[in-house]
């Protein structure tokens, strides 16, 4: 699938970050006219979040093993600009004049865990300025034109009710502002969110009354314009002052301040725009009023400026595996509805599949590696949107706080055993979990009774205190109800009450989890009877993405064995 992209007209290049069927990912650049393949970066990489150079045939992007990488087609050289040890950088954009590169940067100390600030980077001299220092989470962040201003996201995780916010750093005074907005709403921008003298931002709210795009002049902060309209996914600034509103099923031109629509655009096949964690995925052109845009069956369009809408490249990969999906709801403990999806190949095999995947946060997605692999082999594939996932509203994905690791964890039982009723008991069913789903994982294998025949994880987190970001949404408020929950949601302490065969698969520079506390574990189960398996890929880090062949060679041959 395409998951990014980037597009330059004046160097006639397109770059697209395609995760493959394997789990495994690439970018690929192409030429804008031919549509001929130049060059990628490969899987041993890990890349992530292509950006092409203004001005210079150069690639920049990012890793999941910290650094950030700068590739130079013209002599085909790809090179660390930014490396540190234990800070882990990401999203990285252009300034204007190519010779700049903002981006977010995390600390992965084990000692020292703190949340993302925001740091700029010259690329002439390599000084590097961190321009933010704060107690909250400061990410994606957008250069203004004029390359004075970046605007980025600010969440404050240590306080639940506090909505995300969009602040201003002036790169030259270090002064900040803050886009206002009322309690009760969140504030999200995307590429493209400045207008092209930096005067103005636009602003996506969403509140408990709707989706709005919001206007705010930069130099006071004053509310200039709203807009409101059915399923607004984000909005971007055109050359010609014009706002670019980007909705689920369609494209408008709308004129600002005046508010009227100038052209709308129905997208193919009814299918949205992909949403990424840096809004819809658009890019746009300096030089032109084209817009190109990634729609969620991997196809890249260009929208032009006579209007007509012309479909540049097309995912080749090979098709997914023919199968039968079906979606019910599972009560959980508490008698919450837990939805379901279930995927059956042609011809499956005897044993089913619990797959629970990453977040807390995350969506059923069924081009997720993992499920097309486990279709592909001929298993049965259940996977429970439980609490915490996305994709079933506001009250859904947020009910799992204060409950992480229990609630969550009741609903992924109640699926399991719901399968076992309906196949009488007869057919052998495995959990498999990767990140999170992983640390769920864990606890689900460790209770008295449990409806799993087989248990893997994948990348698992072995502590909540790992997952920085999420920690203080994750417990009781209470500071007794705190300290058991503590305990009890706690693989290491839970790991000797697991009965069930197990396999975990552990990257040697995980930081959501360390050798030591997965050996813990194998250890601790081995000692009180249970079987337990433990491969640790030493150079690897969370996601196991270049030891992928390797993985799945064990997860079947631990499915085969038992």
């Amino acid at each position: 699938m395409f998951a990014d992209f980037d597009v330059n007209e004046k160097s006639n290049l397109i770059s697209i970050l395609q995760f493959l069927q394997d789990g495994t990912k690439k970018i690929r650049t192409y030429d804008l006219i031919t549509r001929e393949e130049i060059g990628e970066i490969s899987n041993e990489y890990l890349p992530q979040g292509p950006r092409l150079s203004p001005n210079k045939n150069q690639l920049a992007f990012f890793s999941n093993n910290n650094p950030l990488y700068l590739w130079d087609m013209k002599n085909d050289t790809v090179k660390p600009i930014f490396n540190r040890p234990f800070l882990n950088a990401g999203f990285c954009e252009w300034s204007s004049c190519g010779n700049q590169i903002c981006f977010s940067a995390y600390s992965t100390d084990p000692n020292k865990t703190t949340p993302p600030d925001i740091y700029l980077m010259d690329l002439e001299n390599t000084e590097v300025v961190q321009l933010t220092d704060s107690v909250g989470v400061d990410r994606f962040p957008q250069w203004s034109p004029s390359s004075q201003f970046i605007a980025f996201h600010r969440q404050y995780l240590n306080e639940q009710n506090t909505p995300k916010k969009i602040c201003i750093v002036d790169t030259k005074t270090r002064v900040f502002s803050t886009i206002p907005q009322s309690d009760s709403s969140n504030h999200q921008i995307g590429r493209y969110c400045w207008s092209k003298n930096s005067a103005h931002i636009v602003v996506k709210e969403v509140s408990n009354d709707g989706v709005l795009l919001k206007v705010f002049r930069t130099s006071d902060m004053a509310l200039e314009w709203t807009y409101s309209c059915p399923e607004i996914v984000g909005g971007a600034f055109l050359n010609n002052k014009q706002i670019l509103v980007v909705c689920k099923k369609e494209l408008l031109i709308v004129s600002f301040p005046e508010g009227d629509i100038a052209q709308k655009v129905n997208l193919p096949n009814s299918i949205s725009i992909q949403e990424t964690l840096r809004g819809p995925s658009i890019s746009l052109s300096c030089d032109s009023d084209n817009i190109y845009f990634i729609n969620e069956d991997s196809c890249l369009y260009k929208w032009n400026e006579e209007g007509s809408l012309e479909l540049l490249i097309q995912n080749s990969e090979e098709q997914l595996p023919i199968f039968t999906h079906q979606e019910y709801t599972v009560k959980s403990k508490d008698s919450r509805n837990i939805p379901v999806h279930s995927l059956t190949p042609e011809n499956p095999k005897d044993m089913g599949i619990l797959f629970v995947h990453g977040g807390p946060g995350e969506k059923y997605d069924p081009k997720d590696p993992m499920i097309v692999r486990l279709l592909k082999e001929g298993y049965e594939v259940i996977v429970p949107a439980y609490r915490g996932c996305a994709g079933y509203g506001e009250e859904h994905r947020e009910a799992n706080i204060g409950e992480y690791g229990r609630a969550d964890v009741w609903d992924v039982l109640a699926v399991g055993f719901y399968w076992k009723i309906m196949t009488r008991y007869k057919r052998p069913l495995a959990i498999m979990g990767y990140s999170y789903g992983g640390f769920l994982t864990f606890l689900a294998l460790s209770y008295s009774k449990v409806p799993w025949d087989y248990g893997i994880t994948l990348w698992g987190v072995t502590r909540i205190e790992h997952m920085g970001l999420h920690l203080l949404k994750a417990y009781p408020i209470d500071s007794n109800n705190r300290k058991r929950a503590e305990r009890e949601r706690n693989p290491l302490e839970q790991a000797t009450k697991i009965r069930t065969p197990l396999l975990i698969l552990h990257g040697g520079q995980d930081s959501t989890a360390n050798n030591e506390e997965v050996k813990f574990i194998q250890k601790q189960i081995q000692s009180h009877g249970g079987t337990c398996e433990l491969i640790i890929y030493e150079n690897e880090t969370h996601g196991l993405g270049k030891k992928r062949p390797e993985m799945f060679e064990q997860v079947f041959s631990f499915l085969k064995k038992y």
